[in-house]
């Protein structure tokens, strides 16, 4: 069933719909995230919050400065952004930011050059999910075949052996 407004959109008042708080995942989520992705109740959220506190607002705008220089690879941006943390920051983002700061090149490079270990990274993941899943049941040959999809050869005991022929 679905239901149609018939009064124009400016005679309806705004309901709030009470939630229970959002936890500090969420939280942190909804201060990364793409604004254009969020629900209008995640937007309007977000909008009480930067309004009510300055503080809060320098956080979001800080974070969303770092989650798009990741998104955009605008590492060129990174040291604003550590110059904007120290000024204006609170301690836990300035916590980061001097974690970060720790590695700065690795850090300036991971934001600005496309290279990436991250088919390293995957094919380290499923090795380990393959060895967990073939605990106890198996040699080294067969998680190499099950890894490669390479036909493996039977074990040596199960081959036969060539025998020497003894020339006279």
């Amino acid at each position: 069933m679905r239901f149609r407004a018939v009064a124009p959109k400016e005679h309806f008042a705004l309901t709030v719909v009470h939630r229970k708080p959002v936890s500090p995942r969420q939280a942190s989520f909804l201060f990364t995230a793409r604004p254009e992705k969020l629900l209008v109740w995640q937007k309007d959220y977000v909008t009480t919050l930067t309004h009510a506190d300055s503080e809060l607002d320098h956080v979001y705008q800080q974070a969303q400065g770092f989650a798009n220089m990741v998104r955009h690879r605008t590492g060129t941006q990174l040291e604003a952004w550590f110059a904007d943390v120290a000024q204006h920051g609170r301690q836990e983002i300035q916590a980061f930011a001097r974690e970060l700061a720790k590695d700065r090149a690795a850090v300036q490079n991971g934001l600005t050059l496309r290279w990436s270990n991250g088919p390293v990274e995957g094919f380290n993941q499923r090795l380990k999910t393959e060895k967990r899943a073939m605990y106890g049941r198996g040699s080294l040959r067969l998680l190499k075949a099950r890894l490669l999809h390479t036909h493996v050869d039977p074990p040596p005991k199960w081959r036969r052996r060539k025998t020497k022929s003894s020339d006279p």
